[in-house]
């Protein structure tokens, strides 16, 4: 809760230094079973490692001072996922309750300090730009919390509803594609949950469901801000001899430059936000892809532990869904991993916590799972 207390109430810690010191009494504090899991999850260990010692040896040139930038945007998000790994694996309902109150205190919080910026007219939050991409990636803690329907429908309703205003009034693209595919996983999970298998009134209800978001999307286009937005992103007339360049807009020169870079450096990349000082980039803009960024600045070596990070949760997620044992998990935690492989087309995320708490989610899902599986066969061997 402290970047929410920081940004809005307390008008200290600028450079967010307490979040390092309170990652580094999570690390002492968990020590013993902090850093039980997969070997896969635990490739995003070596990834951070390899990370720090990479940039030292290419060089670090932030001007925020190196030991607080590592704390804050390589360590914390990793203990995040540690954490939530371990907490839901072994206290999971306790868990899930305190995360369910944390995300109404924040979605208060948000409420309470709306803004508008005088410049782009688009709604914003004295929580940043994060705010909205955090609300999205607690609903999976909120979903399987209310699986067994500990929270009104209506306020489920009305918190989706809610981060879908805002995000329209915002003019978030990448939010508003993320919320689309985490809403559609949660339509489709509630569908499964209620039939043992695919109907014909299932079949229905999902086009239904398409159809009606099709129309409202076509409304959102012609109609909000975000739809404009969306429609400039295709104007991008540097790159319409290529598809993929034209889709990616004004994120489309970091694809071609963050390729010249990783063709000119291919095994170790550049460094983690070194492209800042790329003399391609003469603006100085970081790289808004995840998957530049580990191209251009990780290299082979780092691109190669994340594709296996990912691959992890992915291969376990089919896993759960063909055991048919956690359809209603699978769809809403799979959807939500689908909602990240999206963003990360726009943005980098290595560096943000939700994102690894979703992840520690999936990975202790899939392990609560296999576990009740090996107890089964056991009281049935006996």
């Amino acid at each position: 809760m402290w970047p929410v207390m920081r940004s809005l109430y307390l008008n200290i810690d600028g450079a967010d230094r307490i979040s390092g010191i309170m990652t580094v009494l999570a690390i002492i504090v968990n020590n013993r079973q902090l850093f039980r899991g997969p070997a896969t999850m635990k490739i995003w260990i070596l990834w951070v490692a390899y990370s720090l010692v990479n940039l030292m040896i290419k060089g670090y040139t932030n001007d925020y001072p190196f030991i607080w930038w590592s704390l804050a945007n390589l360590i914390c998000p990793l203990v995040s996922m540690l954490v939530i790994y371990n907490s839901i694996l072994y206290n999971d309902d306790k868990f899930l309750k305190k995360i369910v109150y944390f995300y109404l205190f924040y979605v208060l919080c948000g409420v309470l300090n709306l803004e508008v910026d005088d410049v782009s007219d688009r709604m914003g939050n004295a929580m940043g730009n994060s705010y909205l991409n955090e609300s999205i990636f607690f609903m999976p803690f909120i979903l399987l919390y209310n699986k067994s329907k500990k929270i009104p429908a209506f306020l489920v309703f009305m918190f989706v509803a809610y981060i879908f205003l805002i995000i329209i009034m915002s003019g978030q693209r990448k939010a508003l594609v993320g919320l689309f595919i985490m809403v559609v996983g949660m339509l489709l999970a509630e569908i499964y949950r209620k039939s043992n298998n695919v109907k014909i009134g299932s079949l229905l209800m999902i086009f239904c469901v398409f159809a009606v978001a099709s129309y409202g999307a076509m409304f959102l286009m012609d109609n909000t801000l975000a739809g404009e937005r969306f429609s400039k992103q295709f104007e991008n007339t540097d790159y319409d001899y290529n598809i993929f360049l034209t889709l990616m807009g004004d994120r489309a020169f970091m694809y071609v430059d963050g390729l010249i870079e990783f063709l000119e450096h291919p095994l170790t990349g550049i460094g983690l936000t070194n492209f800042t000082n790329s003399r391609l980039n003469p603006m100085g803009f970081m790289l808004h892809t995840e998957y530049m960024t580990e191209l251009a600045e990780g290299g082979v070596v780092g691109s190669s532990m994340f594709l296996m990070f990912y691959i992890g949760m992915i291969v376990r997620l089919i896993k759960m869904f063909r055991s048919n044992r956690a359809t209603y998990e699978t769809f809403i935690l799979g959807f939500a991993l689908i909602a990240v492989l999206e963003i990360n087309f726009f943005a980098w995320t290595y560096s943000y916590r939700y994102y690894f708490m979703l992840f520690g989610l999936i990975y202790a899902i899939y392990d609560k799972i296999i576990e009740a599986q090996l107890v089964k066969k056991s009281n049935e061997g006996n």
